[in-house]
């Protein structure tokens, strides 16, 4: 009796776990490992995003909430998954790319390359776990130590904001974690609290955003390798005399002026003038100075 209660029981986990995974694969555009393969509309800014945190603070609960304001409890963790969307902010549209990664433990493989592959960093933990809360810092400090070619904007989210009676980190703790990092800083919960993830989300991609229309504008503003090069050569060439009858076409004339011959027939004379005669060159041969002295 005790065997097939046993065998019911293990029966209905396994119907729950698979309709875990099918919900995600639902939820889920594709798997990240294909992620480069995506194809995407090139009039269309696309941000990506990639969220961290250990397993159980709510990771996907928040990025389910934001895409989708549906709160689902449980998840299958254990994969990585992508999600897509295309959202406007500010009346504009921009395509979402949320890599939500796995972290099943502290002790955990840091995802460099998703993060690498980001244009914003989400960094989750639970109010009420304060192990999450390290982990967290300690994903920062990771952060912090990639060289991105570019600021990478981090946004620190406290989650389970709902579960105030277990709490275990304080909120002026992730303030001051979120100074220390120079990142935004947000406590919430995605079970509750929908107009908070949204502002908190949709303010993190206009950031973003920003950010990438201005680099676009200093890319298009600066001049190309080959301009740059003809402009150096044109410069150098007015400075030498060769180079500037090859530019102009023509050698430059030099034409004589009577204030240049006044200035010349005025040197030779001063020159002449201020040369001793022979007579006098003689004649001094045969005076002798005489010394001085100073008292």
């Amino acid at each position: 009796m005790d065997n097939n209660a046993t065998d019911k029981k293990k029966s209905s986990n396994q119907e729950n776990q698979k309709a875990k995974m099918r919900l995600d694969e639902k939820i889920s555009s594709v798997a990240f490992g294909r992620l480069t393969k995506i194809d995407a509309d090139k009039n269309v800014p696309r941000i990506r995003v990639c969220v961290l945190g250990l397993a159980a603070v709510g990771k996907t609960a928040v990025v389910v909430r934001y895409l989708t304001n549906r709160f689902i409890g449980e998840y299958c963790s254990g994969k990585d998954l992508l999600y897509k969307k295309t959202i406007k902010i500010d009346g504009f549209p921009s395509q979402i790319e949320i890599a939500d990664t796995s972290n099943d433990s502290a002790d955990f493989s840091f995802p460099t390359v998703h993060v690498s592959w980001a244009d914003a960093c989400i960094v989750v933990y639970s109010i009420g776990n304060s192990s999450s809360f390290e982990a967290a810092a300690t994903m920062l400090e990771k952060i912090q130590s990639l060289k991105m070619p570019f600021y990478l904007p981090v946004l620190l989210l406290a989650n389970q904001k709902d579960l105030e009676h277990l709490r275990q980190v304080r909120v002026e703790d992730g303030q001051a974690l979120a100074v220390q990092n120079n990142c935004h800083f947000a406590e919430l919960s995605a079970a509750e609290d929908v107009e908070g993830v949204e502002l908190t989300m949709t303010a993190l991609f206009r950031e973003v955003r920003t950010l990438k229309s201005q680099r676009t504008a200093v890319r298009q503003k600066k001049p190309s390798l080959m301009h740059v090069t003809k402009l150096f050569s044109s410069l150098i060439g007015r400075s030498s005399g060769s180079s500037f009858s090859e530019a102009d076409g023509e050698k430059p004339k030099l034409k004589s002026s009577s204030t240049a011959s006044s200035l010349h027939t005025s040197d030779e004379s001063e020159s002449k003038a201020n040369t001793p005669t022979e007579k006098e060159v003689k004649s001094n041969k045969g005076i002798k100075k005489r010394p001085s002295f100073s008292l």
